[in-house]
Order: C-alpha cells, then structure tokens, then sequence
C-alpha cells in the first residue's frame, strides 16, 4: 500500500478513536517504519525518545529532516502519517498510535 493511497483520507476532528498501537523500547540506528505496508494501519500520534549522547534525525512522509538533540524528544498528534524513517540513532524509543486500515474502510473513510 503506498503513501498516496492514505494521502486522500480526510478523517472528522475529534470523532477518531485509535485502534492501533505500536511500541518499541531501545530500537537501533537506521529504522524505518512504514505503516500501512507492514502495520497496516495509518499513524496519527508519534513518540520518539532519543536515548543516544548525539543528535538523531527523523522523517515523516518523506519529508524535511527534523533534528532531535541527544536526550530529546520528539512528537506528533492528530496528524496524518504512514512513513517514519530515523537516521543516526544510537538507540531511540518509539510509539506509535493510530487507526488500522480495516476500520478506515469500515467507517468509510478510504
């Protein structure tokens, strides 16, 4: 499933109950994480923690490299995603919430 398919789901404020989660403690450099393919789910609240002494840095989507200083920690809420990929990590925590593929469709969101 590719990222232009969640892209067109427009979901009502306030009315999405999460129904996926995803935990990982201590992760490792260089992990990517997408959602649909492998969780088959969409992301819309993001956790990461860097455990790591250097800066690691994060993308969303594809997009624009975001710095998360050693120690740091970065988030998201209520916001559409399906691409996290994290670069130059010694060791991060992650989580990810959001709604699994099968409900969007159930509800008729896709």
């Amino acid at each position: 499933m590719s990222g232009n398919v969640l892209d067109g789901v427009v979901l009502p404020w306030g009315e999405v109950i999460r129904d996926f989660l995803y935990s990982e403690a201590n992760a490792g450099a260089n992990a990517a994480y997408d959602i649909p393919s492998t969780m088959n789910a969409m992301g819309l609240d993001l956790f990461i923690h860097n455990l790591g002494a250097a800066a690691l840095t994060v993308s969303i989507n594809g997009g624009a490299a975001i710095t998360v200083v050693a120690g740091g920690v970065y988030t998201l809420s209520s916001t559409k995603f399906w691409m996290v990929q994290v670069v130059s990590a010694v060791q991060f925590d992650i989580q990810i919430s959001g709604v699994r593929v099968s409900t969007l469709k159930e509800k008729g969101f896709m």
